[in-house]
């Protein structure tokens, strides 16, 4: 075997190995296009936002990490009202045309108390610009601005069982006909289209808040979230779809230019 036939055999290999990693990377940063908040939740300590800009993450009370669907971890809520997870305020979080949220989500004990998985407000109708929560019929709930009118709350048609994963997607496009800004994916399948009377996501200064409504609330989710993000822009059925196949690896970030997020579970 000559050492030309073994420098081109290594060449070949190198560019495969490059092709299999470039296109699941170019896939990721596709759909990261507009992401605002990324909580993976597999960090050894308390979870960070992995997206552009981060913000600041508090763990407020106690929370425990759990085994996720795709051999990670996932944020274990208590139901307790003093356990949640606050993301500060940033200008990112708020007054947009387009919102998309989603995440993968488990509750243990499903019951037809409001328990929030995602919110951003001070209370209901103060500072109040989303939130994503379970409720009445133990079903899955989003409100843009506050927005709770028939037709216009989104609602899904899946009722929750309890010790099951569930992929959401709310999606909010305030550029799109008033009668078909809002959209409920379960599962990567569409569950509703709902209208909305505004064309932007209200802006506050509220927290936003994880595992509650806000804070004070209640009680907080019972059960487990995961793979949490935020964009600023209208996801597609597609999209949905990348996210719904699992964790991908993310774009280099400052400087650990060859991080890889989640790259365990590939």
């Amino acid at each position: 075997m000559t050492k030309r036939f073994i420098k081109t055999s290594f060449r070949l290999l190198c560019v495969a190995l490059a092709i299999t990693l470039i296109v699941p990377l170019a896939e990721s940063t596709a759909v990261e296009e507009g992401m605002v908040l990324y909580l993976s939740f597999d960090e050894d300590g308390d979870p960070t936002d992995a997206s552009d800009n981060p913000t600041d993450v508090t763990v407020h009370g106690t929370l425990n990490k759990a085994d996720d669907q795709f051999g990670g971890q996932a944020i274990e809520f208590d139901g307790n009202a003093a356990n949640f997870i606050e993301v500060a305020h940033a200008n990112k979080f708020a007054g947009m045309e387009a919102l998309t949220i989603a995440a993968w989500a488990m509750t243990t004990n499903a019951d037809a108390l409001a328990r929030g998985i995602i919110s951003k407000r001070v209370g209901f109708n103060n500072g109040d610009v989303y939130q994503v929560f379970s409720w009445n019929d133990v079903k899955m709930y989003a409100r843009v601005n506050a927005q709770n009118g028939e037709g216009i709350q989104m609602v899904s048609e899946t009722v929750l069982e309890s010790n099951v994963w569930y992929h959401f997607a709310i999606v909010f496009d305030g550029t799109a006909a008033e009668a078909e800004r809002g959209k409920m994916y379960v599962n990567g399948a569409l569950e509703g289209t709902f209208s909305h009377p505004h064309s932007a996501v209200g802006d506050s200064d509220a927290s936003l808040w994880i595992g509650t409504l806000n804070s004070g609330y209640a009680q907080t989710w019972l059960g487990l979230i995961d793979e949490l993000r935020v964009f600023a822009r209208p996801l597609s059925e597609a999209d949905i779809a990348l996210l719904l196949a699992g964790p991908t690896p993310v774009k280099p970030r400052g400087k650990l230019a060859t991080t890889w997020a989640r790259l365990k579970h590939q």
